[in-house]
């Protein structure tokens, strides 16, 4: 056991190394990534950019900027990134300081805003619109848009699913695996799988 640990630790020191080597003798060179993916978006549409999302996990925010997305400094949204909309990004805005998981799920039918220092965990979703397309239960429940924001400085617990509408207050704490109905008023902790109102902060 011991000498396999020491092999692994052996490789991440060699790969440590040669990632600097390669980083420090490309740093010269333009960045071509961003025309990349332009001609992504050229050959399939913000479809191909959603597909790129899935396997990108470093340049996630230059990417969301580049087709319409407003994100501002110091944000650390991490891929997989999972984005339902047939046009851009621009209904996507993203404060300062925000930290958002692996495998979230945006919708942008409406406008999504997440504010400054707010935590998205691994795993949310964030859904803007429901529709149940052209079923016999749409003369029911008609397509609903609403906007929905992420107050400031507010944490959503891994799995977390926020519905339309139902906005989050700024400094509250959604418990880990809630489905939000209804909007969360600032400053106050909602757990359960019907995200009840169980204190105040």
């Amino acid at each position: 056991m011991a000498d396999s640990s020491l092999g692994v630790a052996t490789l991440d020191r060699w790969r440590a190394r040669l990632r600097g080597v390669a980083v420090s003798a490309l740093a010269p060179l333009p960045d071509v990534r961003p025309l990349y993916w332009r001609w992504r978006y050229f050959r399939g549409g913000i479809e191909e950019i959603n597909a790129l999302l899935l396997t990108e996990k470093r340049r996630v925010v230059d990417i969301l900027r580049l087709f319409g997305a407003t994100v501002g400094d110091g944000c650390s949204i991490y891929g997989p990134l999972y984005i339902n909309t047939f046009t851009n990004y621009s209904n996507l805005t993203v404060g300062r300081h925000v930290h958002v998981g692996q495998c979230v799920f945006f919708d942008l039918g409406s406008r999504l805003e997440i504010a400054d220092e707010a935590t998205v965990s691994m795993r949310c979703t964030l859904l803007t619109h429901q529709d149940v397309g052209d079923r016999p239960l749409a003369g029911r429940y008609p397509r609903r848009e609403a906007p929905l924001t992420i107050g400031r400085g507010a944490y959503l617990g891994a799995g977390v699913i926020v519905l339309p509408g139902a906005s989050i207050g700024d400094g509250s704490v959604v418990g880990a695996g809630a489905v939000v109905t209804r909007p969360v008023p600032p400053g106050v902790v909602v757990t359960g799988p019907a995200a009840e109102i169980k204190s105040e902060l």
